[in-house]
């Protein structure tokens, strides 16, 4: 790894192993993976390898609350919220909507972000994190030639930073 802060690239910061989702993964899929890497998102592919989106618990979790709540309704627990005891009749209004069983059948490109955010692994670490910044993300693709190549976090800059390297 380079030594000068202001010659650190992606390249240099990347993970090279990342945990890939098939866009028609199910959601119930997407969200094994990523519990069982132990990380909060993951890139999404198409059926050529191309990073499409970014699927991340924060939009699984809706999805499984949902569920929960569903579950917790079939159990006869009330319409409170079992947490803060408050009614929770907008949400059981979605859930009208929404069943655990459809967890199974829905797939991520329908719950994705498209769009995933990717940069080059020559970019400098500094302009990753200020473009992590501007975007309000907590991951960035490292792309090259159109291939996935590596993934940088807000854990991996903080680690570079805390280290020194930046």
């Amino acid at each position: 790894m380079s030594t000068k802060s202001h010659r650190l690239t992606a390249a240099d910061l990347m993970q090279k192993e990342v945990v890939r989702i098939d866009a028609d993964a199910t959601t119930e899929e997407a969200a094994a993976i990523l519990e069982d890497a132990g990380i909060g998102g993951a890139p999404v592919l198409d059926a050529t390898g191309r990073v499409i989106g970014v699927v991340s618990l924060r939009d699984l979790a809706p999805r499984a609350r949902l569920a929960d709540r569903e579950r917790d309704r079939g159990r006869g627990w009330g319409e409170d919220d079992l947490d803060t005891g408050e009614a929770i009749e907008d949400e059981i209004s979605m859930i009208d909507d929404y069943s655990p069983q459809n967890a199974a059948s829905e797939r991520v490109r329908d719950v994705m972000s498209p769009g995933a955010i990717t940069v080059a692994p020559s970019m400098t670490v500094r302009d990753v994190a200020a473009r992590m910044v501007a975007e309000k993300i907590h991951r960035v693709f490292v792309v090259e030639g159109g291939k996935l190549r590596g993934v940088i976090s807000t854990f991996d800059v903080a680690r570079a930073v805390a280290d020194g390297l930046v």
